[in-house]
């Protein structure tokens, strides 16, 4: 191989998070290597350097914090208007199924708060149907915005989306009524109608269908980083600190401050 031949490493995008390669050559790849090699034996010999019976300071960690999440329900009935079309096509075609919904979406909340092994701050469910509900929502106090996107006008999920907080889309395709967003989040949520992606904070990754799970496993990531954000982190070597204590977004991310990991699940981006 040469050093010119490229190594495939994730980049962020200035709009959205999406995994674009960048080249990285064979001297950028040896060099990075050589630096986390150095650091490493800067931390043994500091290890070796401290005198056999040094006290070392007490460690006690904070109590870890619940992860606040915010589900929404994005829908609306749509009335009929002559000789044009009037609703778009989903499952919801009554007050009685958003009801229904609203009580489907509840229960699976439940159930995703007794079986996750980390704390979840679930606040009450909200069902809105416009953008100017949306942004008071938006910026409420809350970690994690969860949005059932049933079907609603773009600029409803557009004004729930804010990059400072994390965002996961939840839509049905056969857990239940089918979402309009099932058929149409990838052309005109995330990609905007063109070929690139263009919604700010999110990209497919954060888009879950019918799955707990995958809406799970995202928010026990998303408490690991809450709880990391923030702390003090110590290199531990063969049972004991190293003696050099780091900031823990100088752990995560050797970038120049007020970059860091968004979510553990995708590219870095940039962050207030």
């Amino acid at each position: 191989m040469s050093d010119n031949q490229p190594h495939c490493q994730a980049a962020a995008t200035n709009c959205c998070t999406s995994r674009m390669p960048t080249p990285m050559n064979r001297r950028k790849f040896i060099t990075s290597v050589g630096t986390v090699l150095a650091a490493s034996n800067f931390a043994i010999s500091a290890l070796a350097a401290m005198p056999k019976n040094t006290p070392l300071p007490d460690y006690k960690p904070a109590s870890p914090v619940s992860l606040k999440v915010q589900p929404v329900l994005t829908v609306r009935l749509f009335q009929p208007r002559k000789q044009t079309s009037w609703r778009p096509w989903g499952g919801f075609h009554n007050q009685d199924d958003i009801a229904s919904e609203k009580r489907l979406i509840q229960t699976e909340l439940k159930k995703l708060a007794n079986q996750s092994e980390f704390p979840l701050d679930i606040q009450p469910l909200i069902a809105l149907d416009t953008a100017q509900q949306a942004a008071r929502i938006s910026n409420a106090d809350h970690d994690v915005m969860l949005i059932y996107a049933a079907n609603t006008d773009v600029s409803v999920l557009e004004a729930l989306t804010i990059p400072e907080k994390w965002t996961i889309v939840f839509i049905r395709h056969k857990s239940g009524p089918v979402y309009l967003w099932y058929e149409i989040a990838s052309n005109r949520y995330l990609r905007k109608t063109v070929d690139d992606y263009g919604q700010p904070g999110v990209d497919y990754q954060d888009v879950v269908v019918d799955s707990l799970d995958e809406i799970q496993w995202r928010l026990r990531s998303l408490y690991g980083l809450k709880n990391t954000i923030g702390k003090k982190k110590s290199l531990l070597l063969e049972g004991r600190r190293a003696g050099v204590v780091e900031d823990e977004r100088r752990l995560i991310s050797p970038e120049p401050p007020g970059r860091w990991i968004s979510r553990p699940w995708t590219t870095k981006r940039w962050a207030k």
